[in-house]
């Protein structure tokens, strides 16, 4: 699985960017980017969203790596937080761990 900052690469380069002109979209400095891309940096929150817009490349709450079994139960809850409606309000959601 890519890190976040492999992502962030792979996207750039899918688009045909240099680091220096994604670097100025974003409103950072190429060296900065560099790291972000290194994994040696986290973004900030509003660059991650930034980062969506520009390249398409979804925010991750965290640079930890995770086992696979890990980033399952990760991606699930992400699925059910991109669920919610905030026109309903706060859901009430019940949790079960299982273990096969």
């Amino acid at each position: 699985m890519a890190t976040y900052g492999q992502n962030i690469k792979n996207a750039r380069k899918r688009h045909s960017l240099t680091q220096k002109r994604l670097a100025n979209q974003l409103g950072i400095t190429q060296g900065l980017l560099s790291l972000y891309e290194s994994d040696k940096q986290d973004p900030s929150q509003e660059v991650k969203e930034i980062l969506q817009k520009a390249i398409g490349v979804k925010p991750q709450y965290t640079n930890l790596k995770y086992d696979d079994q890990q980033q399952k139960v990760i991606s699930e809850f992400v699925k059910l937080i991109e669920a919610i409606d905030p026109n309903k309000g706060v859901p009430k959601i019940e949790v079960k761990v299982i273990y096969e």
